[in-house]
């Protein structure tokens, strides 16, 4: 699916993106509590924003059967949430990757803070050309990051080719539920995906066959999206007040530090994300797979 003709998002708007709204996430998603950009998963039990972004990782976990004995590639780690996570209930090593430097700096003080510096470190890598040795992990995990690949066959290659025979792929992601989209539901789409700098989301039924033809087996894929629909919502709300709150201190001629094209533009993405998936244009998912053993 191809939302804007020729277009490529590349890796350093990315960054800016992340780099710009973080005081966003800090202040409407509780960063620094919740480690965590995701949406979260409102299941059983779950009775606040901080267990529903626990409970993501902790399905996830469960579905890819991770324990003390393996190593963990967090690929897209973000401030490294889902490591730190990893590191102190199944007592894994994880390494987490991010294109940007100051999500690896505060990534690297949340393992510090949580006593996991032992089991955990981050770099700056490339998820599609990370530069490790072959068969180097027994699981990729990525969550919410797999989008912001320009082609996502890149990403599925190299989780392949780093993974060990027998490995584990875990995903948690959007993905479109149409190989083509008409005039207005593009522009929907359009209008939430490029602001939060993603070129577009893979088709389930083309990633899936991907992953096929690559050679994992046992693919899986699950709809979680009736268990995000809460967090969409929220973001919606958030969004519409902070687009109103904007507008006000424009009309009185001031402008703020958090008034930036990125952060405006952060916030008008969340505003098109629910329609999005209200509409059943795209749907979050877990993709589970496995690359055959020796």
């Amino acid at each position: 699916m191809s939302l804007r003709k020729n277009d490529i998002i590349a890796p350093e708007e990315i960054v800016h993106y992340y780099d710009d709204t973080i005081s966003q996430y800090k202040r409407i998603w509780k960063l620094n509590d919740n480690m965590a950009m995701h949406y979260g998963f409102w299941m059983d039990g779950v009775k606040n924003f901080g267990q529903a972004l626990q409970k993501q990782n902790e399905v996830l976990a469960i579905h890819a059967a991770i324990t003390d004995k393996d190593y963990v590639l967090d690929a897209g780690c973000g401030v490294g949430g889902s490591s730190v996570y990893l590191a102190r209930t199944r007592g894994c090593r994880a390494k987490g990757i991010t294109l940007s430097a100051k999500q690896i700096g505060v990534a690297s003080e949340n393992a510090k803070k949580h006593g996991v510096s032992d089991l955990v470190s981050f770099e700056v890598k490339d998820f599609t050309k990370t530069g490790f040795p072959d068969a180097t992990f027994d699981v990729v995990w990525a969550v919410e990051a797999v989008c912001h690949a320009p082609d996502k066959r890149d990403f599925i290659k190299e989780a392949f080719r780093v993974l060990k025979p027998g490995g584990r792929l875990i995903m948690s992601d959007g993905f479109s539920t149409k190989a083509t989209y008409n005039k207005e539901e593009t522009e929907i789409l359009h209008n939430w995906l490029h602001n939060w700098a993603v070129p577009d989301l893979a088709y389930t039924e083309g990633f899936m066959e991907e992953l096929r033809n690559t050679g994992f087996i046992h693919e899986e894929l699950k709809d979680m999206t009736p268990y995000v629909m809460r967090s969409a919502r929220m973001m919606k709300f958030w969004a519409k007040l902070g687009l109103f709150h904007n507008k006000m201190i424009r009309a009185i001629g001031l402008k703020r530090a958090y008034d930036t094209a990125a952060k405006r533009g952060n916030m008008i993405g969340s505003l098109y994300q629910y329609p999005a998936l209200v509409q059943g244009l795209s749907k979050h998912c877990i993709v589970y797979a496995e690359k055959p053993g020796e």
